[in-house]
C-alpha cells in the first residue's frame, strides 16, 4: 500500500511536470507567431523589397514599376470644361486642304508671294459672287459700300497663319463659337471650304460685348478681349489692327 501510494504520488508529480512543460511550449509558440522580427533576413528581402519594407524592388528584373503619369503631362495646357485643350500662341498644324474648291487655283495671283499662303491655294474669280470669295476680306464693309451681297452682322475667316494675304484659302471645318456678355453660347458657325464663316443673326444688344473662340481637332483658341462689332476681318488683317495679333488662326 505504501508502494502504491508512493507510485501514485510520483505519477501525479510527473503528470503535473508534463502539463507545465506543455503549457510553456504553447506560450512560446504564441509569442513567436505575434512578434515582429526586426533583424535583417536576406531571404526575406527578395519578397518584401529593400530591408524588409513593403513594395517593389527596383533592382528586381522580374518586377516592373508603374509609369509616372505626370512625366508626360502637359503642364502648360489644361483641358477646359469641354475637355478641349487651350492652344498656345502658335497656330495649330495646317491640315491638308484637299481638292480645289470651285473658284480656287494653285497658281498665286500676279505679284503675290507664292510662299505667303500656307494652304497654297488662292481665290481666282475676283468679284464673282460666292460664299467662298475673298477669304480674309472684310465682307460686311465691302457689301455695304457696294450695296451688294448680304450685310452679315458676323463674318470672318479662319486661316492657317497670322500673316496670310487676302484671297489665300483658309481652313475648312473649324467652329467659331459666339458667347454673349452673360457667358451663354449664342451661335456656332462652321467655316466653309474657303475658311469663311458668317451669320445673318445679329448679337442682341443686351449680350454685348461678346467674346468668341475657335474650336478644332480637340483644341480651342479663345478671344482675349470682348468686342462689340462682328466684322472680324476688319481687325484680323494680315498685319493686325486694333491690337489684333493678325489673322484668326487655328488653335
Amino acid at each position: 500500500m505504501y508502494f502504491c501510494l508512493a507510485c501514485s504520488q510520483s505519477s501525479l508529480r510527473l503528470f503535473a511536470l508534463l502539463l507545465c512543460l506543455a503549457g510553456s511550449a504553447s506560450a512560446c509558440g504564441s509569442d513567436l507567431g505575434s512578434a515582429t522580427d526586426t533583424t535583417s533576413n536576406p531571404g526575406d528581402d527578395a519578397a518584401t523589397g529593400d530591408g524588409g519594407a513593403s513594395g517593389t524592388d527596383a533592382d528586381d528584373p522580374d518586377v516592373s514599376e508603374a509609369p509616372d503619369a505626370s512625366a508626360d503631362a502637359d503642364t502648360t495646357a489644361e483641358p477646359d470644361g469641354d475637355n478641349l485643350v487651350p492652344s498656345g500662341p502658335d497656330p495649330g498644324p495646317t491640315p491638308d486642304p484637299g481638292l480645289l474648291p470651285r473658284g480656287y487655283s494653285e497658281t498665286p495671283p500676279v505679284g503675290a508671294d507664292a510662299d505667303a499662303c500656307a494652304t497654297g491655294q488662292w481665290w481666282a474669280l475676283r468679284d464673282l459672287e460666292s460664299e467662298l470669295m475673298h477669304p480674309g476680306g472684310d465682307c460686311t464693309s465691302c457689301h455695304t459700300a457696294r450695296r451688294e451681297g448680304p450685310r452679315y452682322p458676323i463674318a470672318g475667316t479662319v486661316m492657317a497663319d497670322y500673316n496670310e494675304a487676302e484671297d489665300c484659302r483658309g481652313v475648312d471645318g473649324p467652329v467659331v463659337e459666339i458667347y454673349g456678355a452673360d457667358g451663354s453660347l449664342l451661335q456656332e458657325l462652321t467655316t466653309n471650304a474657303a475658311g469663311n464663316f458668317f451669320s445673318l443673326v445679329a448679337i442682341p444688344e443686351e449680350q454685348l460685348p461678346y467674346t468668341a473662340r475657335v474650336v478644332y481637332d480637340g483644341r480651342v483658341r479663345s478671344m482675349l478681349s470682348p468686342q462689340t462689332v462682328g466684322q472680324c476681318n476688319s481687325c484680323h488683317t494680315a498685319t493686325g489692327l486694333n491690337s489684333a495679333p493678325g489673322r484668326i488662326v487655328l488653335p
